[in-house]
C-alpha cells in the first residue's frame, strides 16, 4: 500500500539533485511511495531543467516552482501539496540509502500512531576522505519525559532522515518560517509534546557537508 509522500527541497543544487532524486527512485520500498513532490525554491542554476527530466521520466514525480522563500517555506509547500498519511523529507544535496524507508515502515506497521521516525546518518563530502557515521540521540516510542530530554539534549535529528505522521501537522502545525535558525528542532519539539517519536538505530542517509 502506498502511504508515503516524499518532499524534496532544492535551491541551486544542480550538482547534487540528481543523486538525491535517484536515491528516492531506488528505494527498496518505492512501492510504498505515492508521490514525490520536488519544491524548487527559486533556483538560479540548472536545477529546474534537471528536475524536469525526472518529472518526465517518473509518473510519481511532480515539481512545484516558487520564488525563493527559504527552506522552511519550501518544506511547508511540499507538505501542503502532499496527500499521504506520512511525509518523508529529503534535502536536495542529501542521499537516502536503499533501505531507508524499508526500515522505518517496518516499525510503522506495528506503531501506526508514531509521530516522528528518524535515523542515524553518514556524513560525507568536502573535507572527508571517507564517509563517517554520525549517531543521533536515541528516543524511543514509549520513553517517558522525551520532550524534556529532547529539549535538553537538542537532537540532532536530520530532516532528511525523518518520516512524519500527517496528524502531527494538524495538531502542532508545520515549520515556522519566522525563525532564522532551528526551524527543524522547533518542529521536533512540538511533535514530541503531542506524539511519540522513534529513533531507528541505523545510518540510512548520507548527509553532505559543504563549505557554503
Amino acid at each position: 500500500m502506498s502511504c508515503v509522500s516524499v518532499v524534496v527541497t532544492c535551491y541551486n543544487e544542480e550538482e547534487y539533485i540528481g543523486d538525491a532524486m535517484g536515491s528516492v527512485v531506488q528505494q527498496s520500498r518505492y512501492d510504498a511511495i505515492s508521490e514525490v513532490i520536488v519544491v524548487d525554491d527559486g533556483s538560479e542554476d540548472e536545477s529546474e531543467e534537471l528536475i524536469q527530466r525526472w518529472e518526465n521520466r517518473e509518473d510519481k514525480i511532480s515539481c512545484v516552482r516558487q520564488k525563493n522563500q527559504g527552506l522552511a517555506v519550501a518544506r511547508n509547500t511540499g507538505i501542503e501539496r502532499s496527500s499521504s498519511s506520512f511525509i518523508a523529507l529529503l534535502d536536495g544535496d542529501d542521499i537516502w540509502l536503499e533501505k531507508r524507508l524499508e526500515h522505518q515502515l517496518r516499525f510503522l506497521n506495528d506503531h501506526p500512531d508514531v509521530g516522528l521516525l528518524y535515523t542515524d546518518v553518514y556524513s560525507f563530502g568536502e573535507g572527508y576522505t571517507t564517509k563517517r557515521r554520525e549517531y543521533c540521540n536515541r528516543y524511543e516510542y514509549d520513553d517517558e519525559n522525551v520532550l524534556q530530554r529532547l529539549y535538553v539534549e537538542s537532537g540532532p535529528i536530520l530532516p532528511s532522515t525523518t518520516l512524519i505522521n500527517r496528524e502531527c501537522f494538524r495538531t502542532v502545525g508545520r515549520f515556522d518560517p519566522s525563525l532564522r535558525r532551528g526551524q527543524d528542532t522547533d518542529l521536533w519539539l512540538r511533535i514530541a509534546s503531542k506524539h511519540p517519536i522513534q529513533h531507528i538505530a541505523k545510518p540510512l542517509v548520507l548527509k553532505r557537508e559543504r563549505s557554503d
